[in-house]
C-alpha cells in the first residue's frame, strides 16, 4: 500500500490534507492538498500548520508573510507525506523537538521564560490539540508570533504573553533556547 499525495487547489496559507475514503485497502491511498474540500468520499485529516510553525522556525530571514505558497509542489508533497505520519499532538511535538531542535517544557515553564528568561534568537513552538504557532524572542522586551492560518507574523510584548496563552488556550511547547 503506498500513499500519494497530490497538491490540488490551494488559496491560503494553511491548507488542509485530504483522505479519499474509497482508496482506503487499496494499493494506492489517495491524499490532497487543498483549501476547501474536494467534497463526498473524503475527509479531513490535518492542516499544516505543525510543519509550517517549524519550517518558519528554522528559516533564517524569519519573514513577515510565509505560508506553503513558499514551497515547491515537490516540497509541499513530501510536507503531506509526513503530515500523515503525524497523527496526534504527540507526534507533532516530538517532531518539532528533532527539527528545532527543542525540549518539550510545560506551562508555568514557558510562560516564565517568556516573560523574563528566555535570550533572544530562543524559538518557541507552541500550541494545543487544533493549532500551533511559532515563537521567536526579539530584543527590546518583544517576540515575534507566527501564525499558519493567517501567513502572517505580529511583534508582540513579551509581558502580554500570559494572556495570548490563555486567549488561545495554549497547552504545548517546545523551546530551543539559545
Amino acid at each position: 500500500m503506498a500513499n500519494v499525495v497530490v497538491v490540488g487547489k490551494i488559496s491560503n496559507s494553511n491548507p488542509s490534507l485530504w483522505l479519499d475514503l474509497s482508496t482506503i485497502g487499496s494499493r494506492r491511498v489517495e491524499y490532497l492538498v487543498e483549501t476547501l474540500s474536494p467534497g463526498v468520499g473524503w475527509i479531513y485529516i490535518n492542516q499544516f500548520c505543525s510543519l509550517l510553525s517549524t519550517e518558519w522556525l528554522n528559516t533564517n530571514e524569519h519573514p513577515g508573510v510565509y505560508g506553503i505558497q513558499d514551497f515547491s509542489s515537490n516540497e509541499i508533497i513530501s510536507m503531506g507525506e509526513e503530515l500523515i505520519a503525524l497523527e496526534s499532538l504527540d507526534a507533532q511535538v516530538n517532531a518539532a523537538v528533532a527539527s528545532l531542535p527543542g525540549v518539550q517544557t510545560k506551562l508555568d515553564t514557558a510562560v516564565e521564560g517568556v516573560l523574563t528568561k528566555y535570550n533572544v534568537g530562543t524559538k518557541v513552538w507552541l500550541g494545543n490539540d487544533v493549532h500551533v504557532y511559532g515563537l521567536l524572542i526579539l530584543d527590546g522586551g518583544k517576540y515575534s508570533l507566527y501564525d499558519s492560518n493567517t501567513g502572517l507574523v505580529s511583534t508582540e510584548l513579551r509581558s502580554d504573553f500570559k494572556s495570548l496563552v490563555v486567549r488561545l488556550s495554549l497547552n504545548t511547547f517546545v523551546v530551543s533556547e539559545v
